[in-house]
This record gives C-alpha cells, sequence and structure tokens, in this order.
C-alpha cells in the first residue's frame, strides 16, 4: 500500500526538493500553498499519512513571537484529532552557539527565530501527538529558480549573489557553520516517513566548516576576491546520530567542502 503524503509550501526550496524526491520513490505526494491547505475540507485531510510544513510568515521568521505568524501552530490545530503524522522542520538556532549540540543540549537561543521555533515545539507538542520534529542546520543545495516568493536568507544564497560581482563577503570573525547538502536532507526525511518515525531531532551532519575555510575553496574555485565584513552570525553544529540510528542510515553524510562546487 502506497503512502500518502501531502506537502505544505508551494515553492519554496524545502517543498520542491522533497515533492520531487518522493514523488520518484513513488510515494503518493501532493503539493499545496498554504492558503490552499486552509480551504481543505478535514474530510479531505483523512486520506494522508503524512503532512509536511514547509511555508513560513516572514514575520514569524524576523520578528518576536506571535501566535498568528506561527503556520506550524495553524497546522497542529487543524490535524489535532486525525492520525496524520505532522512533519515540521525547526531549527538548530533554538540550543545557541555551541557544537555538537545533542537533542537534550541546554536550549538557549539568541534570535527572533530560535526563540519563536522554540515556543513552537513547546505548543505543538501538546495539542497535537502524531508528531515528528526536524531541528536543522544550514541546507544547502541549487537554487530554485521558480521559487518567486523568498522568506528566508539563505548562506549560500549571499555567496552566489556576491558571487555575481567577483566577491565573496563573509565576517571578519572566523565562525564556524554546520552544513547539510539537501541531497541528504530529502533522503533522511524520506527514510524517516518510511520507518514512521515520530519525536524531535536534530538533522545535520555534525561537521564543522570555518567559513574563513570555505570561503578560501571558493575563491580557489571561482577566482573570487574575499572581503571580510563586520557582519555577525553564531557558530553550531549539530549531533544527528539519534536520527541516523533509528532511521539505519549508516553511511557518512557528504562533507560541503569537498561537494561545493556543485551548489555554486
Amino acid at each position: 500500500m502506497k503512502l500518502n503524503v501531502l506537502i505544505i509550501g508551494k515553492n519554496s526550496f524545502l517543498s520542491t526538493n522533497l515533492f520531487k524526491y518522493l514523488k520518484k520513490k513513488r510515494i503518493n505526494v501532493k503539493k499545496i500553498s498554504f492558503k490552499e491547505f486552509l480551504k481543505f475540507k478535514k474530510i479531505k485531510l483523512l486520506k494522508y499519512d503524512f503532512i509536511i510544513n514547509c511555508s513560513i510568515n516572514k514575520s514569524y521568521y524576523k520578528k518576536k513571537y506571535s501566535k498568528k505568524n506561527d503556520l506550524d501552530l495553524v497546522c497542529a490545530r487543524i490535524l489535532s484529532n486525525l492520525n496524520s503524522v505532522l512533519i515540521i522542520f525547526s531549527t538548530g538556532k533554538i540550543y545557541g552557539p555551541g557544537s555538537n549540540l545533542k537533542e537534550n543540549s541546554r536550549k538557549k537561543p539568541i534570535d527572533n527565530y530560535g526563540k519563536n521555533k522554540l515556543i513552537t515545539e513547546k505548543s505543538i507538542q501538546k495539542i497535537k501527538k502524531e508528531l515528528l520534529i526536524f531541528r536543522l542546520s544550514n541546507i544547502v543545495g541549487k537554487k530554485n529558480n521558480s521559487n518567486s516568493r523568498k522568506i528566508t536568507n539563505l548562506f549560500f544564497d549571499e555567496i552566489r549573489k556576491n558571487l555575481r560581482k567577483g566577491l565573496i563577503i563573509i565576517p571578519k570573525r572566523n565562525y564556524f557553520k554546520d552544513f547539510i547538502l539537501v541531497d541528504d536532507f530529502i533522503k533522511i526525511v524520506y527514510l524517516s516517513i518510511i520507518k514512521n518515525i515520530k519525536g524531535t531531532y536534530n538533522l545535520s551532519t555534525n561537521i564543522k566548516i570555518y567559513l574563513h575555510d570555505l570561503a578560501q575553496d571558493i575563491s580557489l574555485y571561482t577566482g573570487a576576491k574575499i572581503i571580510y565584513s563586520n557582519s555577525k552570525t553564531f557558530s553550531f553544529t549539530l549531533n544527528s546520530k539519534k536520527l541516523l540510528k533509528k532511521i539505519k542510515m549508516f553511511k557518512n553524510l557528504k562533507n560541503l567542502r569537498k561537494n561545493f562546487y556543485n551548489i555554486l
């Protein structure tokens, strides 16, 4: 019997890649906008085994928490009495800076997005039992040209934009990041669906990559000039052993520094 999956978020980077992969795996998958989801009657939702929310409100991403901007919470309320598993994407930013962060590590977010996602996680766990939460790091892959409505500004979006001017602009301070290639990301989500995993899990490579090293790699490959700015970010890596063990994925995840040229 085929699984039925509904993806909310029509043109986002995550929804587009997930849709293509799940369709290739011959899963019955449908992709709709958040507005279309709100118009769905509950009787239609009953047929879906998994509902994945990839949509996000711009104000939720940038401003202080407000329930009206929490699309994950809206989904959880609509699906509260249904057996379908709701999958949402949280962020490693809920922990704050650190390395090898585990699911039970101290939560100390330092920006609005991290704070908001922590509130969301706690809220929806009270109203939706059939739930899978992925705490993500930095997902990277080839740009989705069909995405006309852009809310988040990913690290490699800025890299690509500046490369058109022959520049690589990174902070003076040598922060480190934890990147996961979108190919690995969608495979892990797929395996989690197949194995009917529920709970809260980190999803990343736990590979510490310093931005100065990555900039040097890209500069050697493209010839672009490196410029150091006063911009700030923070450093963190996520330990995903709990999830990878659960889905029995024992092969090493791809290292971005060895594959970055595939996504520029």
